[in-house]
């Protein structure tokens, strides 16, 4: 599966609205909420860019039936990926 890297993303009440991504050789995209968990569903790893450096990748989790990205791993009902810069 691909691996992609998160340049930036706009989480609002918890809730991921856009993710800036870059996958090797293509340029830079920016994916809704539901592109970014199908996605990780189907197994690509979303690594999150701070600074310059690559990170662990984000874990997608199930709460209630419902699905989170976090870069914590806890199971909250909340989408959470740190203090990436907003797109």
């Amino acid at each position: 599966m691909g691996r992609v890297v998160v340049q930036g993303a706009v989480v609002t009440e918890g809730r991921l609205q856009q993710a800036k991504v870059k996958l090797d050789g293509l340029p830079a995209r920016v994916l809704d909420r539901d592109a970014v968990v199908a996605w990780m569903r189907e197994g690509h790893s979303f690594l999150p860019a701070r600074g310059g450096t690559v990170g662990r990748a984000l874990q997608l989790v199930e709460v209630d039936g419902d699905w989170f990205v976090r870069d914590d791993h806890e199971a909250e009902a909340s989408d959470a990926l740190g203090d990436l810069p907003p797109v």
